[in-house]
């Protein structure tokens, strides 16, 4: 479903991403890892067709993102950091907008934006204005907007940052609903809540994706043993210098 091949990133003469290989099928929920600078969000919006890679093929279901841009973004629902909404809608009127905006029919614009809403609990905010949301129910809108048009591939920045704990696992949940029928990349700090919902990880470190597996495959990479902690895995692959070009 995504399709990664040599992708490098400049920006100013300095190297932000080299050499990124990966795929993903769907009905994976894969868990995107990596210190802040990493390229992690670099590499998202790469993904997504706001960026251009210097070099290399992005493929969205057999798609290229350049030559193809509007057939491969058509299957994409992109989450960024922060939730951006337009306050002065309210979410009925901002999800509608938004299906249209995606390019769903007329005609199916409201069972969309009907689907949604039941599948993210907010017909109790239907006519709330967003500036009046919790940050909770704004990362729900957020997620709504990027479900809107029923992607096949879901692209997660940072989804849940500046929740609370109890908001933290009702968006796992939300995110289960959702990760049927479509791949899922998600990035994000909190290990427990990647470990909670992802089969897979990325672990990207200076640019370079330094290990691609299951926790147990990530212990062997690090050359860790059994009892050894998400958090220990991570920040030794993290801590480990990028491998050099030849």
């Amino acid at each position: 479903m995504i399709l990664v091949e040599g992708v490098d990133k400049h920006f100013g003469g300095r190297e932000v991403l080299s050499g990124l290989h990966f795929s993903l099928k769907s009905g994976e929920v894969v868990g995107f890892i990596g210190a802040n600078g990493a390229g992690k969000t670099t590499t998202l919006r790469i993904l997504s067709g706001f960026l251009n890679a210097d070099r290399g093929t992005v493929k969205i279901a057999g798609h290229d993102i350049i030559r193809e841009r509007q057939a491969a973004c058509a299957l994409i629902g992109y989450m960024p950091e922060g939730a951006p909404l337009y306050d002065d809608m309210r979410v009925s009127e901002y999800l509608r907008f938004r299906a249209k905006l995606k390019g769903v029919a007329r005609r199916s614009v409201a069972e969309q934006v009907a689907r949604v809403v039941e599948d993210l609990e907010l017909k109790d905010y239907y006519r709330t204005l967003n500036s009046r949301l919790s940050k909770g129910y704004r990362q729900r809108v957020a997620l709504a907007d990027a479900l809107i048009a029923d992607p096949k591939v879901l692209i997660l920045d940072e989804p849940t940052s500046g929740l609370d704990p109890l908001q933290r696992r009702a968006f796992r949940e939300l995110l289960r609903k959702s990760s049927d029928r479509r791949c899922v990349l998600f990035s994000s700090h909190v290990l427990p809540e990647l470990e909670a919902v992802v089969s897979r990880f990325l672990v990207l470190n200076g640019g370079t994706l330094v290990a691609d597996g299951d926790l147990a495959s990530l212990r062997e990479i690090a050359s860790l043993d059994e009892t050894a902690t998400s958090e220990e895995v991570f920040t030794s692959l993290m801590e480990t210098e990028p491998p050099c070009e030849s």
